[in-house]
């Protein structure tokens, strides 16, 4: 009786034994079961994501109307940041290349169409017949298309590239983005700001989804009470309003005009913030009515329109028809204006800023209407130069006029070499640009010219660059990359630099640059508008993405250093620096200095 008592009772853990494996077995089975499932989730957003960056990538680059669209669309900032939900972004109405009038929904189908891309298989396997950018929204309803950067910046003829966020993307870990530079796929620095607008594609952050019906939003609700008013100002004319009603929803205001002689309201401008209930209009023309009417905003629309008031602009002069600094020889640069044809000019003011010398503006002089320039004398090679010009009648003057000028080292006069005369790195990477088996580095360079335009004027595909020694620094002789001559101050060279592997020939693909004038023209009227803190930000950026592509016949496995950039406003010994952790960087200068390649 013992002994089966102890049988029974080994059988008895026995059975628990493999009741409980089996259990363990199918929890975990469950927990692979879900674990699989939400991969196979966000393998499916991932492709999507990509393919929707594809689409818009295509898009833009052959429709300048949907290029501006997306532009003033992100500028609207509807969450505070210079965002664009798809799911209204599909409503707007586009034409598209045969004159057709479309929403943006099927304009973006037809182009899925064209790519060939596949979404017809939803996330739950089954197949959907409804259009391309109606399931992107109804199966991601926070996805969006993003200007993280530089949107401000962006002019009607750039085309930016366009990445996405994939699901495995870590703010600290993820160093390149995949996206597409029209239907090519190319990769992104995650890690270095760009210095151009790019168009991410990825998950909106400000709103909730599960709180928000993102796909029919709520318009703000109708607002009472309106009281808009329109005042007269020496500059312009200013606009503020009240109201009494819900303001829970409201992201800020739209500012609608229209001329006297017109028929038709056109937006002006946004406003962000619900109680910013001011807005000054200065772009107007002196004595000229105009109408405006404004409405509030949020993501789901706009609300029920205020009252229209008419407001006569003040009677201030107009200002120059044109205005523009130019350097002709290191100690001469002339300034040139035009006067408009239908007004009379009592005098021409002209004004002067040199950055970080004066830091506010100085006058230069008083000029009657026979004159249209002046020959400034007193340049300084390296500083900015800040012109400022408006004309006077009677008491009164018009907007200003800006323009600037970089003072160049070089003599623009007379041509000027680019001499390599350095390389340099950081010695802690010797290692992960040239291990110490391969012996002394080797590197490849490109350089390529551009100018304001956009154009390659020439491109040195095969500069090789050998280390005598295995160090972190190494001098060259008789490194001769061109022989500058401008034609204008915008060019730029950039240079793409590879540690050579192997194979005679480059194999890459870079954006090279050319720099880009912003100029702003003040509206400000103010006659003590002297401080610095209200200079307008004239500045030169570098623009562009011109596309360079090599073959490599060889196939060679070189390893991408980067791309640097010397504009011609450059010192005339510099040194080039390169993205990264590297501290990689050229010394260029303008003599051939006659020294051994490591004392």
């Amino acid at each position: 009786m013992f002994n089966q008592k102890k049988i029974m009772k080994k059988k008895f853990i026995v059975l628990v034994t493999i009741l409980g494996v089996l259990v363990f077995q199918n929890c975990k089975k469950e927990v692979s079961d879900i674990t699989n499932s939400y991969q196979l989730e966000l393998t499916k957003q991932d492709e999507d994501l990509k393919n929707l960056a594809k689409v818009v990538s295509v898009a833009i680059n052959e429709s300048p109307e949907f290029r501006k669209l997306v532009k003033n669309e992100a500028l609207y900032k509807f969450d505070g940041d210079y965002d664009i939900l798809l799911t209204g972004l599909k409503k707007k109405e586009i034409t598209n290349g045969k004159g057709k009038n479309m929403n943006v929904g099927d304009f973006l189908s037809d182009y899925a169409k064209k790519l060939n891309i596949d979404y017809k298989e939803n996330r739950n396997g089954k197949s959907s017949a409804q259009d391309y950018i109606d399931y992107l929204t109804q199966l991601y309803p926070a996805l969006q298309i993003s200007i993280p950067v530089h949107a401000e910046e962006w002019t009607d003829d750039f085309i930016p590239i366009v990445t996405f966020i994939a699901s495995d993307y870590n703010e600290q870990t993820t160093t390149y983005l995949s996206g597409y530079n029209y239907n090519e796929q190319i990769t992104i620095d995650a890690v270095n700001e760009p210095n151009d607008p790019v168009i991410v594609i990825g998950m909106n952050e400000r709103i909730n989804p599960i709180n928000d019906d993102v796909n029919n939003p709520t318009p703000p609700l109708y607002i009472s009470g309106w009281n808009l008013q329109g005042l007269t100002t020496a500059t312009g004319i200013k606009l503020n309003w009240t109201y009494s009603g819900y303001t829970g929803n409201i992201l800020g205001y739209r500012i609608y005009r229209k001329e006297n002689t017109s028929n038709n309201f056109t937006m002006i401008s946004n406003v962000y913030g619900v109680n910013n209930m001011v807005y000054d209009d200065l772009n107007v023309e002196p004595n000229k009515y105009y109408s405006y009417y404004v409405v509030a905003f949020n993501i789901g629309g706009d609300s029920n329109p205020s009252s229209i008031v008419n407001v006569q602009a003040p009677n201030f002069p107009q200002a120059l028809s044109e205005f523009s600094a130019q350097l002709h020889n290191p100690s001469l640069l002339e300034v040139r204006w035009g006067l408009p044809t239908n007004q009379a000019t009592d005098f021409v003011k002209l004004e002067k800023m040199v950055i970080n010398q004066t830091n506010n503006y100085n006058l230069i002089g008083d000029f009657n209407s026979n004159i249209l320039n002046y020959l400034d004398q007193n340049v300084i090679a390296g500083k900015k130069v800040i012109y400022r010009s408006a004309i006077y009648n009677g008491n009164s003057h018009s907007n200003y006029k800006y323009d600037f000028v970089e003072v160049p080292y070089r003599d623009v006069s007379q041509e000027t070499p680019v001499y390599i005369e350095e390389i340099s790195f950081d010695w802690n990477h010797i290692n992960d640009i040239e291990p110490w088996p391969k012996g002394a580095p080797e590197f490849r360079i490109v350089a390529v010219l551009t100018n304001h335009k956009g154009e390659k004027l020439t491109i040195s595909d095969h500069i090789q660059l050998d280390f005598c020694v295995r160090h972190s620094w190494n001098n060259f002789n008789n490194i001769n990359v061109y022989n500058w001559l401008p034609t204008d101050f915008l060019d730029v060279i950039s240079f793409n630099v590879q540690e050579i592997d192997g194979g005679p020939k480059i194999d890459l693909n870079f954006d090279a640059k050319f720099l880009h004038k912003n100029t702003y023209n003040n509206n400000n009227n103010n006659n003590n508008n002297n401080n610095n803190n209200n200079t307008p930000e004239n500045t030169l950026t570098l623009s562009g993405n011109i596309h360079v592509g090599i073959e490599d016949l060889l196939n060679s496995r070189d390893d991408l250093i980067g791309t640097g950039f010397l504009r011609y406003t450059d010192p005339q010994t510099t040194w080039v620096t390169f993205p990264g952790q590297l501290q990689f960087k050229i010394k260029i200068s303008t003599t051939d200095v006659n020294e051994t390649c490591f004392p």
